[in-house]
């Protein structure tokens, strides 16, 4: 289960409202499903196991592989394709050149990583992708534009890192470091 707790001024508890919680309340299981009716025993959703939290946004990666993101949107930090806030966790789709993240039936997220305005999202292959403001380079796409889906980091080759795979990442408020299997640290 996820609870969240804070504050909930764009969303980013997840309680489809945009309430201050001054202790952990429970997201209701149900928003982790990937499909209306679908989930585990009584159509609670899948299990959540990885969770990361950023200045106004919050991303959730379930057993299965799929990820949930909620709250601000400014700058496309979500991955949906626009700027439009969610206040419920919603689940990252390809944004209109196919699956999200990459494979035919889309990479499965291992970890997920939330700084001040972007997201980066490692997958079981290894590779790393990004998505919203990039004023300052965080999302490691060698430019300045924001990015409202994820892309791949490296490219369609993910020729970055050396050729190594990415194991972590992290992001702090306009930067982003990722440790690869060789035991390299990035930044």
């Amino acid at each position: 289960h996820v609870f969240t707790w804070g504050i909930g001024l764009i969303g980013q508890l997840g309680h489809n409202d945009e309430e201050d919680q001054l202790a952990p309340r429970q997201v209701d299981p149900w928003r982790f499903a990937p499909e209306e009716g679908e989930g585990g025993p009584s159509g609670q959703g899948e299990k959540v196991v990885f969770v990361a939290a950023g200045a106004n946004h919050t991303v959730a990666v379930t057993a299965g592989g799929r990820l949930y993101t909620w709250g601000s949107c400014f700058f496309g930090q979500l991955g949906h394709g626009d700027t439009d806030h969610r206040l419920v966790p919603t689940l990252v789709v390809g944004g209109g050149t196919g699956p999200a993240f990459g494979a035919p039936e889309g990479g499965q997220v291992v970890m997920a990583a939330c700084g001040g305005a972007h997201t980066l999202v490692v997958t079981q292959d290894g590779a790393l992708w990004a998505c919203g403001r990039a004023c300052f380079g965080e999302l490691g796409l060698s430019d300045r534009a924001e990015r409202h889906v994820f892309q791949r980091i490296g490219g369609t080759t993910g020729a970055a890192f050396g050729g190594a795979r990415v194991v972590a990442a992290a992001a702090g408020f306009s930067h982003s470091a990722a440790v690869t299997a060789d035991g390299a640290l990035w930044t």
